[in-house]
């Protein structure tokens, strides 16, 4: 799962053009995008996901940050474009060090800032 709660990172949107030619479903690589919207009482047939192929000229927006994500494993090479726009500077507490995070910065110091 990518830019999931569990391990988060300053990626607010998602934008990805798929460059691929000739390509098939039993080519994989879908972009799998889980809808935490669904209600309880929705029928269960329904999927409580959205897949999409890979193919050329295809342009997809997404929260990264609200829609979890993931791409499925591909068996011919899969080509695209992404662009993710970030968010300001974050503050992760990891194994009693600081990460602190910008858009193309990555630094760690010995104590929390005060």
């Amino acid at each position: 799962m990518d830019n999931s709660a569990s391990s988060p990172d300053l990626r607010a949107v998602t934008a990805i053009l798929y460059l691929n030619g000739e390509w098939s479903t039993a080519d994989g690589g879908a972009l799998r995008l889980f809808d935490q919207s669904r209600s309880p009482v929705e029928p269960e047939a329904a999927e409580p996901f959205l897949e999409l192929e890979p193919r050329r000229g295809t342009l997809v927006l997404f929260w990264s940050h609200l829609v979890p994500h993931e791409v499925l494993p591909a068996r011919a090479a899969r080509y695209a474009l992404s662009l993710w726009m970030c968010v300001e500077i974050t503050i992760y507490i990891v194994s009693r060090r600081v990460l602190l995070m910008t858009a193309g910065t990555f630094s760690t110091g010995a104590s929390r800032p005060s």
